[in-house]
């Protein structure tokens, strides 16, 4: 749960602050296309883990701010960390099958 946490407190941050993030040290790396937000992180010698996360960061468009995980690949390390060089060759291990719980909560409006 704390990992999970705290996924969500650096999703959040980079959403606000940064385009793209590659820290070769950590084999990680957050790259942001729209409201798009993979997470890419070594998984094995050959393939690394990439979890799609769909944030909505504009309030006026959903008052609840949900964070999603709709999807999560295994991709080749050969794959570049680009929009349009991350997911090919991508299998789909995961796929989400409900929405996200609110990120925002206002007990005043019930």
């Amino acid at each position: 749960m704390k990992k999970i946490l705290i996924i969500l407190i650096l999703v959040h941050t980079y959403i606000h602050a940064y385009d793209n993030f590659i820290d070769s040290k950590s084999e990680m790396a957050i790259l942001r296309y729209k409201n798009d937000i993979y997470i890419r992180t070594s998984y094995d010698d050959t393939r690394d883990l990439v979890q799609m996360v769909y944030a909505f960061y504009d309030v006026e468009f959903d008052k609840n701010a949900p964070i999603e995980f709709p999807r999560t690949y295994l991709i080749p390390k050969t794959n570049q960390t680009t929009v349009n060089g991350l997911l090919v060759n991508a299998l789909t291990i995961h796929v989400a099958g409900d929405n996200a719980a609110p990120y925002a909560y206002d007990p005043c409006s019930m």
